[in-house]
C-alpha cells in the first residue's frame, strides 16, 4: 500500500546500526531492516500497521470470476480481524447482522477464533495465488453469506520484505526498527539478555505509539456509530432499538457481538413473559378473575418487529427498564466464579457473587410484579368507572363496582372475588333479621289447593284470601294434639288456613321452592296475597340485590375480610345498625294508626 516513509529515505538511519555502522547502500541494510519488520508484526500490529480491502466473494480461488462465500484476501493482509458485509449483501438471508470481528488482547498481531464476535468466518489458510503459486494468500469461507457479495475486510499487513528503495516501510516507527535491529544482533553474538532489552524497548516504543493513536483493531467504533443509527431508523419499543440502547447503556457491551445481545436480549423476553404469565395467573390479571396466557416465539430477529407485537398483550416486553435489568443479571450470574479452594478471600467473593446474583434476580421479579400489580389496578379502575356510569344500580354489578373502587385494596382483587365477597354480605346480613328490602309480596290463583312459591320466598308472614286475612299455620300445625289432624284441601267447612309443607327439591333445575297447603273452604280460583320473607340467593353481575343498602353491605363485606374478630364485630355491629335505622324509618311511613275506644272508658287507646 502506498504511504508513508520509503526504505530510501530511512536507510541512512537504518545503516547506522547495522553492523556497528556500514554505508547505506550496503545490502545488509535491508536484510537488517526485513528481519526487525518480521520480528515487530510478530508482536504486535504498530500504527499504520492496519488495512482494509473490499472483497466480493469467490466460489473458489481457481474461479475467482465465479460468485460464491469464499474471501480470498490480498497478499497484503495477513488476517481478518473486521468484516463488515455491504447492501445489498446479506448473512443468512438479513441485513440486520452485518458486522463480524476477533477480540485481539493487548493488540497482539494474532486473532484467536475462540474470540470471534457476530459472522465469524471459516479459516481455510494460506492458499497459492493462481496467478503467482510462490505467494500465498489467506483464504476464509463466509457461512451465509449471499454469494458474490462484496465484503469490507479490516486485518494487519502481512509482511512482505523490502526489495527496492521505493518500497514504503510496513512499521513506520524508525526509532522501533533501529531498536529491534539492536536485539537481532545482539541476539545473534549471544548477548541475550541485551537482545531482550532492545526488543522490549522497541516494543514499548510502538505500544506507546499505539496508545497516542489510540488504535481500534475492532472498529467498536462503527458498531457505536451503528447502534446511535438504529435509536434513530427503528420505531419505539423495536427489538433493533431495545438491543441498541442495551448496547449504549450496559457497560462492555459495544464489545459484545450484535448476535450475542440479540440472543441476550430474547432470552431475557422468554424468562419475563414466563414469569409474567405466572404472575397473571396468581393475581388473576383479567378483570374477570382469568388470563390468557402470552405466547411467545423465540427468536424474534427483524430489528423494526415491535416487542409488543412480538409478545402480545405482554406488560414486560414494552418495559425497558425491566429488560435491562434482566440482561444485566444474565450477564452478572454468568461471571467466572473463583474457586473456593484458592484463599478465604476468593470463597467469599464467589459466595458474593451468588447472592448478588439471586438479589438481582429477585429485584427483576418484584419489579416486574409491581408494575404488572399498577397496571391491573389502573386497568381494573377504567372499568369499574365505566360500570358505574352504565350499571343498573340495583344490580349486583353496580354494587361489586363500588365495593371494587372503595374497600382497602379493593382494586387488587379480582371481578370473581368482589361478587361473592358482595354475596357473602348480603348473605349474612339477611340472616340476621327481617330489613326493608328483604320483605316483598305476591298474588297467586289458588287452583289445586297447594301453592309452590318463587325460589326467592323464605317464609310467609301474612296472608289474605279473596281480600280477608288468614292464619298461617306452621309445619307441625297438623302433627298438634289438639288438632284435628291433616286437613283436606276439599272441605267445605274447613277454615280458610294456610299450613307450611316445607320444601320442594327440583333435581332439574338444583333448586328448593316452598310449599303451602292452601284451605279456602272450596273456593275454586280464589285469590291469594302474601307478604314473605326474601331468601338469600347466590347472585350473579346482572341479578338484583335484595339489601339495598350500600353502605351496610361495604361494612359487612369489611367484616368479612377482617382478620381480627374484634374488628369483624365492629364493622358488623355498624351495618346492622344502620339496617335497623332504615327499617325503623321504613315502618314509621306505612304502619296504620288504628283509633278504639274501649266501653265503659274514656281513654283512647292507640293500637298499632
Amino acid at each position: 500500500m502506498a504511504g508513508g516513509i520509503t526504505f530510501g529515505a530511512s536507510k541512512g538511519d537504518l545503516a547506522k546500526v547495522t553492523d556497528n555502522g556500514v554505508c547505506d547502500t550496503d545490502p545488509r541494510v535491508m536484510t537488517r531492516t526485513n528481519e526487525a519488520t518480521k520480528a515487530l508484526l510478530d508482536e504486535i500490529i504498530p500504527v499504520g500497521g492496519m488495512a482494509t480491502y473490499g472483497i466480493e466473494g469467490i466460489l473458489a480461488p481457481s474461479a475467482p470470476g465465479d460468485v460464491g462465500t469464499q474471501i480470498f484476501l490480498p497478499k497484503e493482509l495477513e488476517n481478518a480481524i473486521e468484516v463488515e458485509v455491504v447492501s445489498p449483501g446479506t448473512v443468512n438471508g438479513t441485513g440486520d447482522i452485518n458486522q463480524g470481528w476477533h477480540d485481539i488482547i493487548n493488540n497482539f498481531a494474532y486473532v484467536d477464533p475462540n474470540f470471534a464476535h457476530d459472522n465469524p468466518m471459516v479459516d481455510m489458510f494460506l492458499q497459492p495465488d493462481p496467478d503467482d503459486p510462490t505467494i500465498l494468500r489467506r483464504l476464509y469461507d463466509f457461512p451465509g453469506l449471499s454469494p458474490g457479495a462484496l465484503v469490507y475486510v479490516t486485518g494487519a499487513k502481512r509482511y512482505l520484505p523490502i526489495t527496492a528503495d521505493g518500497d514504503y516501510l510496513i512499521v513506520q516507527n524508525v526509532r522501533a526498527l533501529k531498536l529491534m535491529i539492536l536485539s537481532i544482533e545482539r541476539e545473534e553474538n549471544g548477548k541475550l539478555d541485551e537482545a531482550k532489552t532492545f526488543k522490549d524497548m522497541a516494543v514499548g516504543v510502538l505500544q506507546a505509539e499505539v496508545k497516542k493513536h489510540l488504535l481500534d483493531p475492532r472498529n467498536s467504533l462503527k458498531r457505536k456509530a451503528a447502534y446511535q443509527s438504529d435509536l434513530v431508523n427503528h420505531p419505539a419499543n423495536s427489538f433493533g432499538r431495545v438491543r441498541a440502547k442495551l448496547a449504549l447503556d450496559l457497560p462492555g457491551f459495544l464489545l459484545k457481538g450484535k448476535s450475542d445481545i440479540s440472543y441476550l436480549l430474547n432470552r431475557a423476553l422468554e424468562a419475563l413473559v414466563r414469569r409474567e404469565n405466572l404472575l397473571r395467573i396468581a393475581s388473576k390479571w383479567d378483570i374477570h378473575g382469568t388470563t390468557t396466557e402470552i405466547v411467545f416465539t423465540l427468536p424474534i430477529v427483524a430489528a423494526d418487529t415491535l416487542l409488543t407485537a412480538a409478545c402480545p398483550g405482554s406488560l414486560a416486553a414494552g418495559d425497558y427498564d425491566i429488560i435491562k435489568r434482566m440482561c444485566q443479571f444474565y450477564v452478572h450470574s454468568e461471571q467466572p466464579i473463583v474457586e473456593q479452594t484458592n484463599s478465604a478471600y476468593a470463597a467469599s467473593a464467589a459466595t458474593n457473587t451468588v447472592q448478588a446474583s439471586a438479589a438481582m434476580e429477585t429485584e427483576v421479579y418484584a419489579l416486574l410484579e409491581a408494575r404488572l400489580a399498577e397496571a391491573l389496578e389502573y386497568r381494573r379502575r377504567v372499568t369499574y368507572e365505566a360500570v358505574l356510569a352504565a350499571a343498573d344500580p340495583a344490580t349486583m354489578a353496580y354494587y361489586v363496582a363500588l365495593l371494587a373502587l372503595d374497600l382497602p385494596n379493593g382494586l387488587k382483587m379480582s371481578n370473581v372475588e368482589l361478587l361473592r365477597l358482595a354475596n357473602t354480605a348480603e348473605q349474612r346480613l339477611m340472616e340476621r333479621g327481617k330489613w326493608k328490602w328483604t320483605i316483598g309480596e305476591y298474588t297467586a290463583i289458588v287452583r289445586t289447593g297447594e301453592v309452590l312459591f318463587p325460589r326467592e320466598v323464605e317464609a310467609i308472614y301474612a296472608a289474605s284470601i279473596n281480600g280477608g286475612p288468614v292464619r298461617v299455620r306452621g309445619r307441625y300445625f297438623e302433627f298438634h294434639e289438639n288438632t284435628t289432624g291433616t286437613f283436606s284441601c276439599e272441605e267445605e267447612s274447613c277454615a280458610q288456613l294456610l299450613i307450611d309443607q316445607g320444601e320442594v327439591f327440583n333435581p332439574e333445575l338444583n333448586t328448593t321452592r316452598r310449599k303451602y297447603k292452601v284451605l279456602t273452604g272450596h273456593t275454586e280460583g280464589a285469590t291469594l296475597r302474601v307478604l314473605v320473607k326474601r331468601r338469600w340467593i347466590n347472585k350473579a353481575l346482572d341479578d338484583t340485590v335484595v339489601v339495598r343498602n350500600y353502605e351496610a353491605i361495604r361494612l359487612m363485606s369489611l367484616s368479612a375480610m377482617a382478620t381480627d374478630p374484634k374488628v369483624a364485630d365492629g364493622y358488623l355491629s355498624q351495618a346492622i345498625d344502620i339496617l335497623q335505622k332504615e327499617l325503623q324509618e321504613y315502618l314509621a311511613g306505612i304502619m296504620p294508626h288504628i283509633q278504639v275506644q274501649v266501653k265503659g272508658m274514656r281513654r283512647i287507646r292507640m293500637l298499632r
